[in-house]
């Protein structure tokens, strides 16, 4: 497809180029012909004036003409051949930098909808089997039947959480321009540590924070959730016992906010990834986490959307730092 795509806009590309330049040269041709004819008419009108052959003086200005016409339409022909080549080789290198950023986003959508489809392909294919297994036998039980109804409720409320964050993630890619107002950022980010101190894995953890009143302008509901997601990715990657630090500060005109685990961190070739779409880098945490890989991409959509940075700094065994910028207000 993109091959296709490549030839044609390359050829007009070359279209339009070699239309400027035959209409440049005929344009050119035109106007230096009748330089030269005047020019060649007042020099027969001078020799006329001084008594020369008018017939051998016109001869000879008919010919200097032709002989000089002639050469600057070879000229003007050459000229275009290499500008013809040129045009080529200048076009195709201008139709691949402008289809680089469409095919890198149609790369990135068919990889997002694969993943997206193995994503919910697992919870069904056990749905499928669990209830297969069930009707084959004759009398299941009550008990068996339970049990398979559990685990099926399980495998749904796992596809219904997947369909949210990819409707929330639709939202904010959709969304030209989120709806804004002012957020007080250092009383959004306390509600947010309230709330996560409240789940249990977060009892199993100390929390140092550093937090200063600070106003954004932006979608409290939208930024919830960036906070939310990089606390829980800092208690589900961290190890139990360790500190969690959490500040905001502010830089010139910015409001800084970062949140520092004491985890496994991640390698530098995992962290040139981890804003894509599915992406987990189990590896090198080495941690079996629950989650779809859709947070850290979510966020940076939000962070974005509101006009700052998200970036993560990390050591591998030194632990995770990610650092949100968002102009202040």
């Amino acid at each position: 497809m993109f091959r296709s795509a490549l030839l044609k806009l390359t050829l007009g590309y070359v279209a339009i180029i070699m239309l400027l330049s035959l209409v440049f040269s005929v344009v050119l041709y035109h106007f230096a012909t009748v330089e030269l004819k005047e020019g060649l008419n007042r020099q027969y009108s001078v020799l006329i004036g001084s008594d020369h052959d008018a017939d051998n003086i016109l001869g000879l200005s008919e010919e200097v003409f032709s002989g000089r016409a002639g050469q600057l339409y070879v000229d003007l022909v050459y000229f275009n051949l290499v500008i013809l080549v040129l045009a080529g080789f200048g076009s195709y290198g201008l139709a691949k930098r402008t289809l680089k950023p469409i095919e890198a986003a149609h790369g990135a959508q068919v990889r997002f909808t694969a993943h997206a489809s193995h994503e919910l392909r697992t919870p069904l294919a056990a749905i499928k089997a669990d209830t297969e297994s069930v009707l084959m036998l004759k009398d299941p039980g009550v008990k068996l039947l339970k049990k398979t109804l559990r685990a099926n409720l399980e495998d749904v409320e796992h596809i219904e959480s997947l369909a949210n964050r990819l409707l929330e993630v639709s939202r904010i890619r959709s969304t030209s321009n989120l709806p804004k107002s002012q957020v007080k950022l250092g009383e959004l980010i306390k509600s947010c540590i309230r709330t996560t101190k409240r789940t249990p894995n977060a009892k199993k953890f100390k929390f140092k924070v550093s937090i200063i009143d600070l106003i954004t302008k932006g979608d409290p509901e939208s930024l919830e959730v960036v906070i939310t997601t990089i606390l829980d990715n800092a208690i589900k990657y961290s190890p139990s016992g360790s500190t969690i630090q959490i500040a905001l500060k502010r830089e010139g005109h910015d409001a800084v906010f970062v949140v520092k685990d004491e985890g496994p961190g991640i390698s530098p070739q995992d962290i040139a990834h981890v804003f894509e779409p599915f992406y987990r880098a189990k590896a090198t945490r080495g941690v079996k986490a629950k989650g779809y890989g859709l947070g850290l991409s979510l966020a940076k959509e939000i962070v974005e959307a509101h006009s700052g940075t998200i970036k993560i700094e990390a050591i591998e065994a030194h632990g995770t730092s990610v650092i949100i910028r968002l102009p202040l207000a």
